[in-house]
């Protein structure tokens, strides 16, 4: 579920359904220099440019749909070791692009849902994760 602190921060709060997190591959950081002195230049660095943003978006997707074609038969065997054995929920909240992120892990569907929402009520009307913030401290200290 998505949430706005006082202060205007938009914050992610949910369940870990995998393991691991699947990487942002598009960070959206391009940097191109433009320096067509002629024509010949000038082609050059509009090829370079169109190249510079198609390519790392190419790759991009490619990249995502290779991960996801690799995670999705991993579900349903993660998904039977939560539910069947016990394994905990992965419980996490981030701010805006990843600026700010917690983690924590919770045996149990419903704990986890009370985790969440609880989560989110300190975080627009506090601003910040108390609870989940204390747990994520507990678990540090005990490793």
């Amino acid at each position: 579920m998505r949430v706005t602190s006082p202060g205007g921060t938009d914050w992610w709060v949910g369940r870990g359904w995998l393991p691991w997190r699947p990487h942002n591959w598009f960070d959206g950081d391009f940097d191109v220099d433009l320096d067509g002195d002629d024509l010949f230049g000038l082609i050059l660095s509009v090829l370079g440019l169109i190249l510079s943003f198609v390519l790392p978006i190419l790759l991009g997707i490619v990249l995502t749909i290779g991960e996801w074609l690799a995670l999705i038969p991993a579900l349903p065997v993660v998904l039977l070791l939560r539910v069947g054995f016990g394994r905990p929920w992965p419980v996490g909240i981030r701010a805006g692009r990843g600026d700010h992120t917690y983690w924590t892990a919770i045996s149990g569907w419903r704990a986890s849902a009370h985790l969440i929402d609880d989560t989110a009520r300190e975080l627009t009307a506090f601003g910040e994760p108390r609870t989940l913030q204390a747990q994520v401290e507990a678990q540090s200290v005990r490793t």
